[in-house]
């Protein structure tokens, strides 16, 4: 495997980190997985509020493109991805996160409520020494969606320099 890109993925999450993102969305929802897997338009527009960092997104959209946003995006194998999202969760079945030889580019957003910024830094640690960490200022959970041009020109910039690197390991 070559170089990987991993943006804003909290790949150290506990059931407090749930706990904790449950508290920041209001509290309203009994589960990360109901919030993160909306089925309904309120919902998911919550869900909106928190991965931007400019409001104005959520706000400006009506109803009915979210309804239908929902349904393209998280009705299809819902319950998988529940159980995939359950399954990397820290301390269930056995995950551990391990150092990679590869060149890694994390890149994470400084105002992400999903996944606070300070899980950025535990990722870095755990992945090893060839990560490189690019926060992406006022910017929350998509940065790739909230500042497109420069997380093309990050993301491209280092998938060619990666091929380049001397990290990179022949096997």
């Amino acid at each position: 495997v070559g170089p990987v890109v991993i943006s804003n993925s909290d790949l150290l999450m506990t059931a407090e980190d749930d706990r904790a993102f449950l508290e920041r969305a209001g509290g309203e929802w009994a589960s990360a997985a109901d919030l993160l897997m909306p089925l309904d338009a309120r919902t998911a527009r919550r869900l909106m509020e928190l991965s931007f960092y400019r409001k104005q997104v959520t706000s400006m959209l009506p109803d009915f493109l979210i309804r239908e946003g929902v349904q393209n995006l998280f009705s299809d194998k819902r319950e998988e991805k529940i159980e995939l999202m359950k399954a990397i969760t820290v301390g269930t079945d056995g995950f551990q996160l391990t150092p990679l030889e590869q060149d890694v580019l994390l890149v994470w957003g400084d105002h992400d409520q999903i996944f606070p910024l300070d899980k950025a830094f535990a990722v870095k640690r755990c992945l090893g020494e060839n990560v490189r960490l690019e926060i992406f200022k006022e910017t929350g959970h998509v940065p790739q969606m909230e500042d497109p041009d420069r997380f093309n020109e990050v993301v491209l910039d280092f998938l060619l320099a990666s091929q380049k690197s001397p990290n990179q390991h022949d096997q």
